[in-house]
């Protein structure tokens, strides 16, 4: 039996927000609070919040899920529902929807008369004057050009369901017809999320539904003493004219299982998890796993050795590992380790999302997939978590490109120097011995002044106490890294993010004396480095990378006159745009290939 995290013998105030067909899911986030006991003393709405409002209010929650459940184009707007849906699937030509929005526009808009009809019939104005539960929702008066806070109760007789369509009158989308007299339009188009309607009144204890609509959301300032909670997907809820019934019950099962996460503590991103264990336990299950899957996950992150240097590699570097692929955050535990990690499988193996798992049976639920599972795709499943082979995903990447040379791998040279110390014992980045050996293949691969490249392998060590992050991620006690660097002949200019910051050197060493000692390289990742002062040669390199090159740069700097440094990660910027501001004569990508791959900001055609 599930216990709610939350107070329930508090009352709470809902503020829904406005989405148009994405408010089915407020329904079912409604009944998972309502099945859980949660008291509603006020609701706070803007167009389809206003319309879930005034259903809450009445405590009509069959009448709602029966109405979104059977809910159509033509039962909200005066149009043709299997056009609609051909248009909203992409079925019809894209003139032909072209087309029909240019006709709404000649006549104003499209006629929402059916959605008024619905309104009459379901919105019953005496139950909501007498209900316990307050409401209030907002609209924007064109006459008076000023938003309009309503206390839904106190309007004159009769214009109530005036009030409500006033709230969801979507601009431009609705045609707009007075209504007693005044022009209104949609509440979001200045307020979608009103909290503010709650805050201001003084209701101290409030859940936010979002479905994130199309509106302005406003800024509020929150009293010290309000308690806030939320609800919200994690996927998207589709189109907000998309009135689909299949679509509109989706919706409602989503909301539902969102609620009850928030309101059971559920854990998970993609699943609904119950879980009470303490991190010992999580630990154990990663450590403990069959030597047929510790072996599997050694060849994929190429480590050799003997049993007991594998179970070392598992906790020292194909957890932390593992953490990174699955984008945990640094101060990730086991427990989040081992949640992703089942999250991850359990998606593979097609496990159902909407249901409530305990650990345990979310693990049975796999075990039963891969029972009927067949055993080739059975081997393409990982130990614990996804992984991927690297040399397939270079030699995809290669098929892609249009030159043959223009893909370098440095994962031969490194392997065959694997015995010396080209990684950090204590953490996943490269030594400066391991990035000279990089920016050697690259000298080469280029056709560099390799005996000069050469000339560079001379290091200073400037620490003999670094822990890195696989050190913080398992709390390991082992021998310290030392920390060595190259520091260049040339005397070099570096500028920090477009003038923040102006150096002469690419090392900022008060970060010794911190527990961050490789942020010593750039002071950690940066947007964007101008160094100069390297050789006059005319050429501009813009180098987009990720941590892993940090180390590299110094060996970099003396081979061009210009070197741009860009991380994307911490740069909203396209590759067409990067091009027009630098105006670079090469281009170096250097990336951890898991980070690459996953990179959707990233957008340049290598010609």
């Amino acid at each position: 039996m599930l216990t709610p995290v939350i107070d329930t013998s508090k009352e709470y105030g809902l503020v829904l927000e406005g989405g148009g067909a994405k408010g089915a899911y407020q329904i079912g986030a409604w009944k998972a609070l309502k099945e859980a006991g949660v008291k509603i003393n006020a609701v706070a709405g803007t167009s389809v919040g206003a319309l879930n409002g005034a259903l809450i209010c009445m405590d009509e929650l069959e009448m709602a899920q029966q109405m979104w459940s059977n809910l159509t184009y033509s039962q909200v707007m005066d149009v043709d529902d299997t056009r609609m849906e051909q248009l909203m699937e992409g079925e019809a030509p894209f003139w032909e929807a072209v087309k029909d929005a240019f006709r709404h526009m000649s006549e104003g808009g499209v006629d929402v008369t059916p959605l008024k009809d619905m309104l009459d019939k379901v919105v019953d104005e005496e139950k909501i004057r007498n209900s316990s539960i307050d409401i209030f929702i907002k609209t924007f008066s064109v006459d008076a050009m000023k938003e309009l806070d309503i206390d839904l109760k106190q309007v004159e007789p009769g214009l109530m369901k005036d009030f409500l369509l006033a709230s969801a009158y979507i601009f431009p989308l609705f045609k707009n017809e007075k209504l007693h007299g005044k022009t209104y339009i949609d509440g979001g188009a200045i307020n979608n999320v009103p909290l503010d309607s709650l805050v201001d009144r003084g209701y101290e204890n409030i859940i936010v539904l979002r479905i994130f609509g199309i509106g302005r959301e406003k800024r509020v300032k929150i009293p010290e003493e309000t308690n806030i909670l939320t609800i919200e997907p994690r996927v998207d809820l589709g189109n907000i004219i998309d009135f689909n019934h299949k679509k509109s019950v989706r919706n409602m099962k989503i909301g539902y299982y969102d609620a009850k996460r928030m309101v059971y503590g559920l854990k998970g991103k993609i699943y609904y998890i119950e879980e009470n264990q303490e991190e010992c336990y999580y630990l154990k299950q990663l450590v403990q796993i069959p030597e047929s899957s510790l072996e599997r996950l050694c060849r994929w992150h190429h480590f050799k050795g003997s049993a007991e240097t594998r179970y070392r590699s598992l906790t020292e570097l194909i957890l932390p590992g593992t953490a990174l692929e699955l984008k945990l955050s640094r101060e990730w535990n086991y427990k989040e380790l081992y949640l992703a990690a089942l999250e991850a499988t359990a998606k593979l193996c097609r496990v159902s999302k909407y249901q409530i798992y305990t650990v345990e049976g979310l693990v049975e639920k796999i075990q039963e997939k891969l029972d009927r599972m067949p055993q080739e795709e059975r081997e393409k499943l990982p130990a614990f978590a996804p992984h991927y082979k690297e040399q397939r995903f270079y030699d995809a990447l290669q098929q892609k490109l249009e030159k043959e040379d223009v893909l370098i791998s440095v994962e031969p040279v490194l392997d065959a120097h694997k015995e010396e110390e080209i990684y950090y014992r204590t953490d996943h980045h490269w030594t400066t011995l391991g990035a000279w050996y990089a920016y050697e293949q690259y000298t080469k691969a280029v056709g560099g002044d390799l005996q000069r490249a050469q000339g560079k392998k001379k290091f200073r060590c400037i620490s003999k106490d670094f822990y890195g992050t696989t050190y913080a991620k398992i709390n390991y006690a082992r021998q310290a890294d030392k920390i060595e660097i190259y520091e260049p002949a040339d005397k070099l200019r570096v500028v920090y993010n477009m003038g923040e910051k102006k150096t002469k050197t690419l090392y900022d060493f008060s970060f010794l004396k911190t527990a961050d000692q490789y942020s010593v390289f750039t002071g950690g990742n940066q947007a964007v480095l101008e160094i100069t002062g390297g050789i006059k040669n005319g050429k501009t390199l813009l180098l987009i990378k990720d941590s892993f090159a940090n180390s590299i740069l110094p060996f970099l700097a003396e081979d061009y006159e210009k070197l741009v440094v860009v991380d994307l990660r911490q740069l909203n910027v396209s590759g067409d745009r990067l091009l027009e501001m630098f105006s670079p004569t090469d281009i170096l990508i250097l990336y951890n290939s898991a980070q690459f791959a996953q990179d959707k900001e990233f957008e340049i055609k290598c010609n």
